[in-house]
């Protein structure tokens, strides 16, 4: 009496060690990305200022889930704006197997030596949470990254929400 199952298998959290950007990186890799949709956007005020660009300049806005193996529920919903002076980026995006910045780096040569990563609390709004396939108002966490090249011009920008239950930010500093 008085004991009640809640369920038949403890419930699954993705943990994201972060000690480098290798680290920030390696989570990609361990996921699968589901390419949702991709457009070319140009910049209003309010998303110029978040790419740190002119109004009116033109991005490539990109749509994705993330997914553990295993696991039907999502780990994140994502959007990314990418960078058009990458030539071709449009046509690498429909091919797409990885993480977005791995294929930057491979495709174009290029070493991502920065990144800019903020994270806050939110509540899900009803597209991300039918999309996460969990409640409306469900806490979650929105890592705002950045990723730079080394002539510190700004490639991505993803924008991602994860449902609280199912992520973990793990951060481990060392004093040098």
């Amino acid at each position: 009496l008085g004991t009640e199952v809640v369920a038949r298998k403890p419930a699954t959290s993705y943990r994201q060690p972060i000690n480098s950007i290798a680290d920030l990186l390696q989570y990609a890799e361990d996921t699968r990305l589901v390419v949702r949709g991709k457009a070319r956007v140009k910049c209003n005020s309010a998303l110029a200022a978040l790419l740190a660009c002119d109004v009116g300049q033109e991005w490539l806005r990109v749509d994705t889930l993330r997914e553990l193996p295993g696991d039907p529920r999502p780990v994140c919903l994502t959007t990314s704006y990418l960078n058009l002076e990458l030539a071709g980026i449009e046509a690498r995006i429909d091919d797409l197997q990885g993480p977005v910045s791995a294929m930057l780096a491979t495709a174009y040569n290029l070493r991502i030596v920065g990144i800019e990563q903020s994270i806050q609390a939110v509540r899900l709004r009803r597209r991300e949470a039918q999309l996460l396939r969990i409640e409306q108002s469900a806490p979650a966490l929105r890592a705002v990254r950045r990723y730079f090249d080394e002539r510190e011009r700004l490639l991505e920008l993803s924008d991602a929400v994860h449902p609280g239950d199912r992520f973990t930010y793990v951060t481990r500093l060392r004093r040098e």
